[in-house]
């Protein structure tokens, strides 16, 4: 991950960054732009069949589900010669792109040298479109917007809820997208953005006088539900998980945590050791169970400088964990097990990880007489990923404990 931008305010343009603008040889690093999470609950997006003229490139636009004509997504098939065969008079290239990420295959549509449309696959399906990004402002989705137009005329000319997000860390770039609905809209204009905060989100009068950089498509999909047993233990097999606290020079110092996800059935243990040069300075196990939207504690044990194997019970049971509903935030209180009260409040997220952006949930923990509070960050299929501290400004501080990576260890029953 890059370094922190280090002044205490910037000025930053905004701008949707899909390819590097090095060079348009076959070699060019590609930078893939992420948009918003995928949408939950999705109802069914209304379709606008497109004109009798399929070939008519003269006139590019974007439909829900399809453009001048092809699918979106494509089918299972190589889309070369659709691609050639709608888009006369444009050159079409396929190549390799590279990213912070995986490889992945490209198709480009240019004319005169420039980038029109850009179709990117899936780096392990090559047959499957992930999304689609539209760069000339000759182009116009079927709501009449253009590449150029204002946030303004895009909610006078869509309906419906409309939506931003900026994303966390290197890249931020800052997207329009509204709910049921397969466009994306990229967005560029000029703000001061506090220093290394990454959980920093543009809000609508922050964006209101900007334009539209470039405009995306990328297939919702309508998921029922959200399982929050995904967002805290680990995809299987994978059952432990280790950290490290980073020294101010970018290293690491002696102090690591290890956390262990044992599955007991209807129940798990997590066992959670805290660790100075290798030896265990605190271990607390707690049993959780799973509802739909909570995790709830049973019962713990704990192990300090202070009490050894100190358990505990909980009746009623603790709420440590909950998934916020789409798009929104949810807050409650619990004491946890050396009994400190807590506030906690989560929101959905992006998170970068390894290059990558994931989805992921926030939680920030506000500590009863404590004027400093602490943000964990959880993303789907590996649980928490980082813990950083906010001070009493509401500036996020440089991570107190980052994530080290996965495994599985046979010794964790």
């Amino acid at each position: 991950m890059k370094n922190a931008i280090t002044s205490p305010l910037f000025l930053t343009t905004f701008l949707i960054i899909i390819a590097s603008c090095t060079t348009n040889t076959d070699n060019t690093n590609e930078k893939t732009a992420i948009i918003p999470p995928i949408q939950e609950n999705v109802k069914a997006i209304e379709v606008i069949e497109p004109p009798v003229s399929l070939n008519n490139t003269k006139s590019i636009i974007i439909y829900e589900d399809s453009i001048n004509g092809i699918q979106l997504p494509f089918k299972k098939k190589d889309i070369m010669s659709e691609l050639k065969s709608t888009f006369k008079g444009f050159e079409i290239k396929k190549k390799i792109a590279q990213q912070d990420g995986p490889d992945f295959h490209l198709f480009s549509v240019m004319k005169d040298g420039k980038k029109t449309l850009n179709f990117e696959m899936d780096y392990e399906d090559t047959l499957k479109l992930d999304l689609m990004t539209a760069y000339d402002n000759s182009i116009e989705d079927i709501y009449g917007i253009k590449i150029g137009d204002s946030y303004a005329q895009i909610k006078k000319k869509r309906k419906g809820n409309i939506h931003s997000s900026t994303e966390s860390y290197e890249m931020r770039n800052t997207y329009v997208y509204f709910d049921n609905s397969n466009i994306i809209y990229g967005m560029t204009g000029k703000t001061y953005i506090p220093d290394e905060d990454p959980d920093f989100q543009l809000s609508e009068e922050q964006i209101k006088d900007w334009t539209v950089k470039s405009m995306i498509w990328r297939k919702q999909i309508n998921v029922v539900e959200e399982s929050i047993k995904d967002y805290f233990i680990p995809d299987s097999p994978n059952n432990k998980a280790n950290f490290h606290t980073p020294a101010r020079d970018g290293g690491s110092t002696d102090m690591t945590r290890t956390i262990f996800y044992i599955n007991k059935g209807t129940t798990y243990d997590i066992m959670d050791s805290h660790m100075f040069n290798g030896q265990a300075s605190a271990i607390q196990t707690m049993t959780v169970q799973f509802s739909a939207n909570e995790m709830k504690m049973t019962k713990s044990v704990s192990t300090t400088i202070l009490e050894t194997n100190k358990k505990k019970g909980y009746n009623p049971a603790r709420i440590i964990f909950k998934i916020p509903p789409t798009g929104q935030t949810i807050s409650w209180t619990y004491t946890d097990i050396p009994g400190d009260n807590i506030k906690c409040t989560a929101s959905w997220i992006m998170f970068r990880l390894d290059g990558e952006l994931k989805k992921g949930i926030q939680v920030i923990k506000q500590y009863e007489e404590m004027t400093s509070n602490t943000i964990e960050y959880y993303v789907k299929g590996i649980g928490l990923v980082e813990t950083r501290f906010q001070d009493a400004n509401g500036s996020t501080m440089r991570p107190s404990e980052k994530f080290d990576g996965l495994n599985y260890d046979t010794t964790a029953k």
